[in-house]
């Protein structure tokens, strides 16, 4: 008895992880757009209003509901309501289809267009890597401010590289430490030269005061050096250049502010998808229906007993 009990525990269980795991999401993703106020929240990232998440698969509305693009029709249009457009809200290596509504993989690679016109029309953008070198690359595939080249399309950023998705804009959705706070409204990209090409866009953002009567700010200026993307990682190091106009902060509050250099391993290639189901939330409901089908197991043994 003892054994065919381990048999159905084994051939369950996987079955009862995976529809845990969806029904976790569901409840999760609901409770959390309900609630939030400011914008709406996945297991991990906050979003404000008519934002798209960091790795393109959920879309926040102007209400604070959150959509799975890659489920919910006509939610991958973006701000502008049209499909295939810069503002397109989908994961690397999908594209808004008209015709299905949703987020659906492409059958080609972005880089395979070597013209404007063809690169844009299947939901691509056409984007100047280096000073004279065009290419056609997925969304997906600009990750900070320090990728624009260029004063004009660095200070306009189309993209939102400096405002909520871009790396480091974690720090713009708010942090407070006393009276001290990131001024939302600040976050942007700059640029630190004087002429058109020469200089970087970096990711700028204030930090002042709750006195509303106090001017006193600390600016953080941000530049992000991308590494070869390497068996699915790549290293990402950023150089920091503080500025302070009557503000000033301490080592452990610079620390908090994010404006300290440093470094951090992301996914690239193929693998920078992840997959935002199974989260402690997900892990806690799958281990008490496994718990659940062992009394039940016990209880059944004893009474048999």
């Amino acid at each position: 008895m003892e054994k065919r009990l381990q048999i159905i525990l084994i051939l369950v269980l996987p079955i009862i992880l995976i529809i845990s795991t969806n029904l976790a999401v569901s409840f999760s993703s609901s409770m959390l757009s309900d609630f939030n106020v400011a914008g709406c929240r996945t297991n991990s990232e906050f979003m404000p209003y008519q934002t798209c998440s960091r790795y393109g698969t959920f879309w926040c509305d102007g209400e604070g509901r959150l959509w799975n693009v890659l489920r919910d029709k006509g939610k991958c249009r973006g701000m502008d309501s049209a499909y295939r457009t810069l503002d397109d809200c989908c994961p690397p290596n999908y594209f808004c289809n008209n015709s299905e509504e949703i987020c659906t993989l492409r059958p080609f690679e972005c880089s395979d267009f070597i013209e404007q016109t063809s690169c844009e029309n299947n939901g691509c953008i056409w984007f100047e890597k280096n000073i004279g070198n065009w290419i056609c690359i997925d969304r997906r595939k600009l990750i900070s401010c320090s990728d624009y080249k260029r004063n004009s399309t660095c200070t306009r950023d189309v993209f939102g590289l400096g405002k909520t998705t871009g790396l480091g804009t974690q720090i713009c959705k708010g942090m407070y430490i006393g009276t001290k706070m990131v001024l939302i409204d600040s976050c942007r990209c700059s640029w630190d030269g004087t002429g058109e090409i020469t200089g970087n866009c970096t990711l700028t953002y204030n930090i002042g005061s709750d006195d509303p009567d106090s001017n006193k700010i600390f600016t953080c200026n941000k530049f992000f050096n991308l590494g070869e993307c390497i068996a699915g990682e790549q290293n990402i190091s950023w150089r920091v250049f503080p500025e302070s106009w009557g503000l000033s902060l301490s080592a452990e509050e610079l620390a908090i502010f994010g404006c300290i250099k440093g470094n951090h391993i992301i996914n690239c290639g193929n693998s920078f998808i992840k997959l935002p189901f199974f989260s402690l939330f997900d892990f806690y409901i799958s281990v008490l229906i496994i718990f659940f089908i062992y009394l039940c197991c016990i209880n059944s043994k004893k009474r048999k007993n």
